[in-house]
């Protein structure tokens, strides 16, 4: 037994030795850049180290705890062999928030139990109130005795008021007490795991230098969506195209005065290929097709509009902060604020929203004007080992010294790479990691355009303005929110969708409330009369147009002809004022260029024949 004793330990003495010689030394690192993507960032770290001969393990503290472990790149000096990486997390300096939660309940039990002492007071003040006057109405009172009854009164009544006095401060005190605690815990849900991240590095090195440190991994609880202002000064100038980004960061980590770089890759999704599997013809089998990145749902569903929700922990029914909401198959998205709430626009085909937060499941559901969306707790952070093997050179980013503002107009580069489009800010950023949004202004164009009023009367008696853009995919557009400005005047809110193969980009400016339209039934050509064994039911329509303006305008006016579905019906325009229905959907189109303050009316009509024993519900 002897023998096997001292066999072990000779076995673990050289692993016992090395850990005491060889402990981790703490490498201090700054955030140099950071490239956001769509969803998640890369951060790139930069540092110095005083290398030993031999081996040493040095350890990077205070990082993201949703750093992707798969992600972690080090690089060091040509001469410094890097022989292993290690991701971790640090859960030593969590805050405790039961001890915050049981401290309030403690000072909450506190202030009851001083209020019931208050009371105990103030009911004893009363008593003695009552009870100042002393002997009967018969009987009298000696001078000794009432000098004695007052002095107690008063100093009596001098205690309790102190006392309670003393008391209330107390009570103030915990109060103030209960509310940090409150705003603490509030201020935690911002970063719901609050344990740091940690990069732990061996290297070889056969002579001691000093020697650089670089290291870069991508984080979650980032990303960024397109935001759009599109200004139009008139009809006759071109739109200036202001490209923004709306940034959010949880990651746990404050970049501060670091290089911002914005791209449009994805890496979190798949890069391979689909691969075609064989599709099998049987009877009794129905084709169903895979479903794309766009539903079908119901009229008056979310859908071409706005979306409000709340994003809540199905467990606790805590607001979930900084979650990301995005229209699925687009690049439109949000973030939750500091009580769970977001709006979102949605284009007419945006028709899921899919809701992600780090820690927990996915969400995938419809897009209604109004969701609750309850979360359940997904995988949770644990500690993640990833093992690297690189040497290299490495060119130090400088560091940015100069100050920023968000919201201001600050220069950029564009720059295309073989799959994405990245916009870099020539000037440093400071991001906290609170969950807010910050706006930065990316890139701004003058894009020539085609303006014309469009109309549907039958659904909106208004005209809307349309700038259309050609060769508009040279400008590297995602599809987003836009602000629209007309003439020096915000007229409101839009989506620029531009994920479809067409020649021309529609931009919607809004109503024109100089321009008016105006559809009216004509009565006298309402009318039914009776054929053999059919109904013939008439209706016409009068269009007036009238344009208000200092300048001519070209306008666009649409309506409907009815289409019959059944060999009993037949449908006959009986006058279209020059324009001829499209066969598939009965669309009718008149084009106008109408003169300042001028104005333009027809009318257009149509007749329709079916069995007299039917009834058809017509406008």
């Amino acid at each position: 037994m002897k023998t096997r004793i001292i066999l072990l330990s000779a076995l673990f003495l050289p692993f016992l030795l090395f850990s005491q010689t060889n402990p981790e030394k703490p490498v201090e690192s700054k955030i140099d850049s950071v490239t956001v993507f769509l969803e998640g960032a890369q951060i790139h770290r930069s540092g110095q180290l005083e290398a030993p001969i031999g081996r040493s393990k040095w350890v990077l503290k205070g990082l993201s705890p949703f750093i992707d472990p798969q992600s972690i790149q080090i690089k060091t000096n040509s001469e410094l062999i890097l022989l292993s990486a290690n991701h971790r997390l640090n859960f030593l300096e969590v805050e405790d928030k039961g001890a915050m939660q049981q401290e309030i309940l403690s000072l909450q039990d506190s202030i009851q139990v001083i209020n019931a002492l208050v009371n105990t007071l103030a009911e004893e003040e009363q008593l003695l109130k009552a009870n100042r006057s002393i002997g009967g109405s018969q009987t009298g009172i000696k001078p000794e005795d009432l000098q004695t009854v007052n002095t107690y009164y008063v100093e009596r009544i001098k205690a309790i008021r102190l006392n309670t006095l003393a008391f209330q401060k107390r009570i103030t005190a915990h109060n103030v007490r209960i509310q940090q605690l409150q705003n603490q815990l509030q201020q935690n849900k911002k970063d719901p795991e609050k344990a740091s991240g940690e990069v732990v590095f061996e290297l070889e090195c056969k002579r001691a230098q000093k020697a650089q440190i670089v290291v870069s991994y991508i984080a979650g609880q980032a990303g960024w969506f397109p935001l759009y202002d599109i200004r139009a000064k008139d009809v006759n100038s071109d739109i200036e195209l202001v490209y923004r980004a709306r940034v959010h960061q949880s990651t746990g980590e404050d970049w501060k005065q670091v290089s911002l770089t914005f791209s449009n890759a994805d890496p979190s999704a798949s890069g391979a290929l689909p691969d075609l599997q064989p599709w099998y013809l049987s009877f009794n089998q129905t084709y169903r097709q895979q479903p794309s990145a766009y539903y079908d749902i119901n009229p008056g569903s979310g859908a071409g509009g706005q979306v409000n929700g709340r994003v809540m922990d199905r467990q606790t029914g805590e607001p979930l902060i900084g979650a990301t909401i995005m229209v699925e198959g687009s690049t439109i998205g949000t973030v939750t604020d500091f009580d769970g709430n977001f709006i979102l626009p949605v284009p007419p085909n945006g028709q899921m929203l899919k809701i992600t937060y780090v820690g927990f499941s996915a969400v995938t559901q419809p897009a209604q004007p109004f969701v609750s969306v309850y979360m359940d707790s997904g995988v949770e952070l644990s500690e993640m080992v990833v093992t690297a093997y690189s040497r290299g050179d490495k060119s130090m980013v400088a560091g940015a010294n100069q100050s920023k503002s968000e919201k201001y107009t600050v220069p950029t580069t564009v720059i295309e790479n073989q799959t994405n489009v990245s916009f870099r800010v020539d000037l440093p950023y400071t991001l906290q990691s609170d969950g807010e949004v910050y706006t930065v202004d990316l890139t701004s164009y003058f894009v020539p355009a085609y303006y014309e009023y469009q109309s549907v009367p039958k659904l909106d008696e208004s005209a809307f303005l349309i700038a259309r853009i050609t060769d508009w995919d040279q400008y590297n557009l995602l599809e987003g929110e836009a602000n629209l400005f007309f003439e020096d005047t915000y007229v409101g809110k839009s989506i620029l969708d531009v994920r479809y193969l067409t020649d021309t980009l529609d931009i919607s400016l809004g109503r024109d409330r100089n321009v008016l339209v105006k559809r009216t039934k004509v009565v006298d050509f309402a009318r039914r009369r009776f054929i053999a064994s059919n109904k013939v039911e008439s209706r016409s329509w009068k269009l007036e147009v009238r344009n208000n303006k200092s300048q001519s305008i070209n306008l666009l006016v649409y309506d409907q002809l009815p289409i019959s579905k059944q060999n009993e019906i037949e449908v006959t325009a009986k006058e279209l004022a020059g324009t001829q229905p499209n066969p598939d959907t009965g669309e009718l189109r008149w084009s106008f260029n109408i003169e300042p303050r001028g104005k333009k009316e027809w009318t257009w009509g149509y007749e329709v024949k079916y069995p007299k024993d039917r009834e058809l519900l017509l406008e």
